[in-house]
């Protein structure tokens, strides 16, 4: 169960410039990360769980997601 206190430690990461929409469709298989993105949301963006997109990554800490990456979202 994900709490809002572990959204909002997630939401820190990467603050926004400019408000921004997502530019990828679902299903792609990768994901370019856009400022304000975080990992709890990419992932329900795709349908998945943040730990599995970081794992597919092989990203262990969620503070290592920078805007310009592109993620692995796995099916």
């Amino acid at each position: 169960v994900e709490t809002e206190a572990a959204r909002q430690a997630d939401a820190v990461l990467v603050r926004p410039k400019a408000p921004t929409a997502a530019a990828t469709t679902a299903g792609t298989g990768s994901y370019k990360v856009k400022p304000g993105d975080t990992f709890w949301g990419i992932s329900k963006r795709y349908g998945t769980t943040p730990d599995a997109l970081m794992q597919a990554n092989g990203i262990d800490n969620p503070r290592h997601l920078k805007v310009g990456m592109t993620l692995k979202v796995p099916n």
